[in-house]
């Protein structure tokens, strides 16, 4: 582990959750903390903040327009990332087949 990685961005990134409330299973504060566009989720407050000092970590690494912009985004639920991929899915053109 770098220096960096000890008290830079991603010094959290492993933490896990046992349960995120958008999708329902274990989740790293990785995934967390970028989800939004690469802005930490709306919920990273409510999730994170009994588990890190999130909030000295979020002005340490966002500005403060950023940290706003994330916690004010309402978070997607399991069933609008479920749309979203299958809407994705739908537009990808299928691979050619030898007929």
């Amino acid at each position: 582990m770098t220096n960096q990685d000890k008290s830079g961005i991603a010094q959290y990134d492993s933490l896990e959750r046992w349960r995120c409330p958008m999708l329902g299973g274990p989740v790293h504060f990785g995934y967390c903390r970028t989800v939004n566009d690469g802005l930490p989720c709306a919920r990273v407050l409510e999730c994170w903040i009994q588990t890190l000092p999130l909030v000295e970590f979020l002005k340490a690494n966002y500005r403060p327009e950023d940290i706003q912009r994330a916690l004010n985004t309402k978070p997607k639920g399991r069933l609008d990332r479920m749309k979203e991929a299958v809407e994705n899915a739908s537009q990808v053109d299928p691979p050619e087949t030898d007929a």
